[in-house]
């Protein structure tokens, strides 16, 4: 963990050490990629249970204006959470092994304002997305499939974040704070009801030197 937590702060003290006297910022008709990976994984021998999740966050952006840009989104997400149980027959010996896969995946689209320049390198903005996507879990035991469950999702946020201008194509960027976010979640059955959850995180800043998770983004043009 310690780790994890100074790699931004050499990072930084890398990219200042070499900085240059260059005018950074972005422009009117410029495009860009952005995005990130996740992956986590999580082994408990003592339960003889083990979580993978692995997320893809990629994003495609056009500058209307100096500080405005749109673009599309999207967002894939795999949770794979398996657990080996011994037989409960000790005539077969073969172990249960029960495996609960979840996969989400959602195209949507974004705006972003780039309202607050701090110093040469860094940039602030406000981004609203939104996404609408299907989430599909399943179980598989012993290769079994049963109980396979889709899910209608949509999703809205309004959060803040920050780039770091590397040299005049490569940023590195950092989520600060869901600001506000919502989301729908319908099973795809005819009877089934919606669950909607609003959060509202007004006065709170995610520490981006505590975290490991960040973007990079790429000027194109």
């Amino acid at each position: 963990m310690k780790r994890l937590t100074l790699l931004p702060i050499l990072l930084f003290s890398f990219l200042y050490v070499n900085a240059q006297d260059e005018v950074f910022g972005f422009m009117h008709k410029e495009l860009f990629i952005e995005g990130n990976i996740q992956y986590s994984t999580i082994d408990n021998q003592t339960t003889q249970n083990k979580i993978t999740t692995l997320g893809l966050n990629p994003k495609v952006g056009y500058f209307i204006l100096d500080e405005l840009a749109l673009g599309i989104q999207g967002s894939y997400q795999l949770e794979t959470n398996t657990t080996t149980l011994p037989d409960p027959d000790p005539d077969t010996n073969t172990d249960v092994v029960r495996k609960v896969e979840t996969t989400y995946y959602s195209p949507g689209i974004f705006a972003r304002y780039y309202f607050l320049q701090l110093g040469k390198r860094f940039f602030t903005y406000g981004e609203l997305g939104g996404n609408y996507g299907m989430k599909k879990r399943f179980v598989d035991v012993n290769g079994d499939i049963d109980n396979e469950v889709k899910t209608n999702v949509i999703d809205a946020n309004l959060n803040l974040g920050l780039n770091y201008f590397v040299n005049d194509k490569i940023i590195i960027s950092f989520s600060l704070a869901d600001v506000v976010s919502y989301t729908s979640e319908k099973i795809d059955a005819d009877d089934a009801k919606p669950i909607n959850t609003l959060n509202a995180n007004i006065n709170v800043l995610n520490n981006f030197f505590q975290t490991a998770q960040f973007g990079v983004m790429f000027i194109l043009n």
